[in-house]
């Protein structure tokens, strides 16, 4: 079990690149992981499920905060 940054904001080259490959990765799959709970559970519409998810994408891509996930 290692932790990994979300977004390239590590000082260290090799963290920073497996963090811009986690941004792409986690950018790209957040409706696919976000779509049946928030549609069918939480009662969202689709359009705004969109406008969140939106927003979370710009939070992974800014670098303000140090997020990191668990491998």
């Amino acid at each position: 079990m290692i932790q990994v940054p979300i977004s390239p904001w590590a000082k260290d080259k090799r963290l920073k690149n497996i963090g811009l490959y986690m941004q792409v990765l986690m950018g790209d799959s957040l409706e696919a992981y976000s779509l049946a709970l928030y549609t069918r559970v939480l009662g969202w519409t689709r359009e705004e499920l969109t406008v969140f998810l939106a927003k979370v994408r710009k939070d992974i891509r800014g670098r303000k905060h140090h997020l990191y996930t668990k491998l």
